[in-house]
């Protein structure tokens, strides 16, 4: 068994021209695949981007489903 940090870069971009507010990025894990920090609540202006950080651990060496949903 093996143990793994596995360290996601988000970027979450905004296409509208409106300003989406208290959004947040939540990830759906299974298995041994389980997140070590959770996202914060985010507001991306009219045009805007958000760079997000996520660190997750993997303790087996299998290929594990890992889901994502940005809502607001």
């Amino acid at each position: 068994m093996h143990g793994f940090n596995i360290m996601l870069n988000v970027l979450l971009v905004n296409q509208t021209p409106i300003t989406p507010q208290n959004l947040y990025l939540d990830f759906a894990t299974l298995g041994d695949l389980k997140l070590i920090e959770r996202p914060g609540v985010y507001t991306i202006a009219s045009r805007g981007f958000q760079s997000i950080k996520v660190s997750s651990t993997v303790s087996c060496g299998k290929d594990l489903p890992c889901q994502s949903l940005v809502s607001y």
